[in-house]
């Protein structure tokens, strides 16, 4: 039975983990439940464009799970489930982003002064129509989060991983299908990661409600 605690800052859920593989057509449920995805808009955040899907992105789905014993802990890694269902994660900070997300000058602002990867790059990995870059909209994409390095009270790495909803692709205020993308969403999310196969067992759900 999965264990809820409610601190200030959020949710926290201990999901009770089962090892067996789940069905693809579960996981299409899976889908089907997370709902459909979502263009997104960020007053005053044009100067991030545009959007480039970074060469260290990672695609996971069924039969290319994500090897979780592998990933840095000294990283954060952005994570979204793109339009056609793939969950993409990248890490937030590379030295390859430096050429890739300059500092360009624009009206309403300078660009991306730390070269720090977006979302909505990964969602572009996926589809970045016309319409979409005419109408300085992000990619479509059904929920994002991070997946950071989990750090005990003493300020030390504890080699597990928290999941969260961190992002602007789950928010009623930014998404143009205007739904929020909460607990249940980020659930289900994570049964999606499972569901590749990957080992969740050093992963933890925490729900940031959506603004």
């Amino acid at each position: 039975m999965a264990v809820f605690v409610q601190p200030q800052v959020g949710i926290v859920l201990n999901p009770f983990v089962e090892r067996d593989r789940i069905s693809p057509r579960w996981s299409g449920e899976l889908l089907d439940r997370l709902g459909r995805p979502s263009r997104i808009f960020v007053r005053r955040r044009g100067f991030e464009r545009p959007y480039i899907s970074p060469p260290t992105v990672q695609i996971i789905r069924q039969g290319a799970p994500l090897e979780v014993s592998m990933l840095d802990l000294s990283l954060t890694f952005l994570w979204l489930i793109d339009a056609r269902g793939d969950i993409r994660i990248a890490p937030e900070q590379d030295p390859s982003y430096a050429s890739l997300y300059p500092r360009r000058v624009y009206p309403e602002g300078r660009g991306r002064p730390d070269h720090g990867l977006k979302h909505a790059d990964l969602a572009a990995g996926a589809s970045y129509d016309r319409v979409t870059r005419l109408l300085r909209l992000r990619p479509p994409a059904r929920i994002g989060g991070e997946l950071r390095p989990e750090i005990d009270s003493d300020g030390l790495l504890t080699g597990r991983w928290i999941l969260n909803n961190n992002s602007a692709y789950n928010a009623r205020k930014t998404r143009l299908d205007c739904k929020s993308m909460g607990q249940k969403e980020l659930r289900i999310a994570f049964e999606l990661l499972r569901a590749t196969g990957t080992d969740t067992s050093d992963i933890t759900v925490h729900t940031f409600r959506p603004d």
